[in-house]
């Protein structure tokens, strides 16, 4: 059978459907799906367009392979197929919005097509899914995407566009344009691609890509993983133990409650591990880190780190460059690393080494053990009965309040 001059033969017996007085649309039907008649491949899907709002309206009565656009002659086509106004094919170019809704179970729509060349009058274009595992792909324009509940694949293409993935495992890629993404409940993977994104995970073990350029991505409830890409990027953990990575560029990462892992990548990076038992390492740049309450982990990386370990037991690495670190409340252990470091124990019963270069440290409160490391030190114990050891170099070491045990080592320095 020919489907081309069935299809043909259709389009020219239809008649408009409805009583005219309470209904001016017009009607185009096919059927797409599974269900055979006499050889021919019917469809499921109905296209309407509404001559006196120029809304175009695409429905599947079930799961179905939707795809739009416009032909060679600036016809809009539905699945190859002329869309009609009666007898009149429906221009592209007359067209307002869009809106185009799947059948229940797994549908494959398809906008692509519509381009702003061809449907140049478009200020509106919406998709639902609805239920089922759909595969759904945006327009050129700015689109607004529900993929309904499944486990759904949604591609924003063009356009600045807002997706929801609802419930499901859903999979969003938001293509170029400063796209709003938002998997929904489960566990998505939601990828920002090209422009300035703003990406929500919801509930669920999410993985989050910002992409390229400037992002704001939130994990929302579960344990995400989540990385900016490049640009400078804004990244918030929400609940769960989370994996923040801040990759290229300025970043801002919170971890919020939960045990986290924060890694900012190149650039000057901004760290905050919240709530909870967190792992912060600033990598490349001059980062500023606060552990947060809890026993923290912090490491500096290279550069001018600031490195505050906040409320509870941390252990904080300044390891290569000139770094601040304080130790907050708790008993902490600080390590200056290379160079010339500025070290303050605060409250607490903090061990503090300075290593190598000219190191200004300072005990606080507590019974606090300092060692300067090599080079020329400046050791204040402060209050406390505190050990102090200068090791080798001239070093200036003050005992501060409290009975403390004072060693220059091997006569070098000056020890007070």
């Amino acid at each position: 059978m020919n489907i081309r001059r069935w299809l043909k033969t259709s389009l020219n017996q239809l008649v408009s459907t409805g009583n005219q007085r309470r209904r001016r649309s017009k009607t185009f039907r096919v059927e797409a799906s599974c269900v055979q008649l006499e050889s021919r491949l019917l469809l499921s899907a109905t296209a309407a367009f509404d001559a006196s709002t120029h809304e175009l309206t695409v429905t599947a009565d079930r799961s179905d392979r939707l795809t739009l656009g416009a032909d060679s002659s600036g016809n809009v086509i539905l699945n190859n197929a002329v869309v009609m106004d009666g007898t009149t094919p429906v221009r592209a170019a007359d067209v307002t919005s869009i809106t185009v809704a799947g059948g229940t179970g797994a549908n494959r729509i398809d906008l692509s097509r519509v381009t702003r060349a061809a449907f140049s009058g478009v200020t509106s274009v919406v998709i639902n899914g609805n239920a089922g595992n759909d595969w759904i792909k945006g327009s050129e324009f700015d689109d607004v995407i529900s993929g309904g509940a499944g486990n759904d694949r949604i591609y924003g293409f063009a356009g600045s566009d807002s997706i929801q993935g609802d419930a499901g495992n859903d999979r969003i890629y938001g293509g170029t344009g400063n796209d709003q993404l938002d998997g929904g409940v489960g566990n998505d993977s939601v990828y920002g691609e090209d422009g300035d994104d703003a990406i929500t995970g919801g509930a669920g073990n999410d993985r989050l890509d910002g992409g390229n350029n400037d992002d704001t991505i939130t994990g929302d409830d579960g344990n995400d993983t989540i990385h900016g890409g490049r640009g400078d990027d804004d990244v918030s953990g929400g609940f769960g133990n989370d994996r923040l990575y801040g990759d290229d560029g300025d970043d801002t990462i919170h971890g919020d409650a939960g045990k986290d892992d924060l890694r900012g990548g190149n650039g000057n990076d901004d760290l905050n591990g919240g709530d909870g038992n967190d792992r912060l390492s600033g990598d490349a740049g001059n980062d500023s880190e606060h552990g947060g309450a809890g026993a923290d982990y912090l490491r500096g990386g290279t550069g001018e780190d600031s490195l505050f370990g906040d409320d509870g037991d941390d252990r904080i690495y300044g390891e290569n460059g000139m770094d601040t670190i304080s130790g907050g409340l708790g008993n902490d252990r600080l390590d200056g690393g290379n160079d010339a470091d500025s070290i303050n124990g605060d409250e607490g019963n903090d061990d503090i080494k300075g290593g190598s270069g000219d190191d200004d440290l300072h005990g606080g409160l507590g019974d606090d053990r300092l060692d300067g490391g090599r080079d020329r030190d400046s050791i204040n114990g402060d209050d406390g009965n505190d050990s102090i050891r200068g090791e080798s170099g001239l070093d200036d070491l003050h005992g501060g309040v409290g009975d403390d045990h004072i060693n220059g080592v091997d006569d070098h320095g000056r020890d007070d």
